[in-house]
């Protein structure tokens, strides 16, 4: 028999309305009662205790900086201040959140703070971010923001869920009419809508389930998606598919996917799928 699969979630240091770390934990208990389940606290807290460590993480998230998208510009230069910024940030003085950063460079650094038995191969580490994190669409492509990068650790932007789907065309029209006529912008709103999740929004726990499923899955099978709309594993580009299949679905999994999570709780002790390296990142 194999080692008992561990899974630790690293919270965010933000306190988002909306979103508790704890029901995610009981939510899994539910679906892996076999699995050892590690409610953690944010992530460079948990490893990066020395001032050197901190000061090396923030330099780091600095040059991670997406300075332009388009371009794909990063900040490989990064000011004293834009550095600052980032030991303030991590060391929990400043809660903010906006700018975009390279989702690959902040996987190999996160990946530098493992220790070497959190890489094993019956641990998962996923990572919540107050972060916008972006990746590439494609070499020549600019960048994206994304609500989940399957790596080691697997990342999951709170603010992406927000931002990365995309909101319906009428959105788009009516915020381009906005700017170019002088028309009056349509106030945003942090508790979500009929359409679109808000930073601030109740349903965000409930949706953040899914995602957790997707990175365990991904884990497990190596699938971690499904081309099922109703099914919580769809791999969501809109906001409204994102609130259907999370909150919506005909049902919370596929027969197919419902089946083979029966079957991974009844033998959480299976060897993975996916071994614990430093991989290009899914999104």
């Amino acid at each position: 028999m194999g080692k008992k699969l561990a899974i630790n979630l690293y919270n965010c240091s933000n306190n988002w309305k909306g979103f508790s770390l704890k029901e995610i934990c009981d939510y899994l208990q539910e679906k892996l009662p076999q699995a050892e389940i590690n409610q953690c606290q944010d992530f460079f807290k948990e490893f990066a205790c020395l001032p050197a460590d901190i000061n090396n993480a923030a330099y780091e998230w600095a040059t991670s900086r997406v300075k332009d998208p388009f371009s794909q510009k990063l900040n490989r230069q990064p000011l004293p201040m834009e550095v600052e910024y980032e030991r303030r940030r991590l060391k929990g003085e400043i809660k903010t959140f906006g700018i975009m950063y390279d989702g690959n460079l902040i996987v190999r650094l996160m990946w530098s703070f493992l220790p070497s038995s959190y890489r094993q191969s019956q641990r998962i580490n996923i990572v919540f971010t107050d972060q916008i994190i972006g990746t590439k669409d494609g070499q020549k492509g600019s960048y994206h923001a994304r609500t989940i990068l399957l790596a080691c650790p697997v990342i999951i932007s709170i603010p992406g869920l927000v931002v990365a789907p995309a909101k319906p065309v009428e959105y788009y029209l009516e915020k381009s009419l906005s700017t170019t006529a002088g028309l009056p912008k349509r106030v945003p709103t942090n508790s979500g809508n009929s359409y679109s999740l808000g930073f601030n929004d109740h349903r965000l726990t409930e949706v953040v389930k899914g995602y957790v499923m997707q990175a365990i899955f991904y884990y497990c099978f190596g699938e971690p998606f499904c081309d099922d709309e109703d099914c919580r594993l769809y791999n969501s580009h809109w906001q409204v598919q994102m609130l259907k299949s999370q909150l919506g679905g005909a049902y919370e999994f596929c027969p197919k996917h419902q089946k083979k999570l029966e079957n991974l709780g009844r033998k959480i002790d299976q060897k993975p799928k996916r071994q614990q390296v430093i991989p290009s990142c899914q999104s």
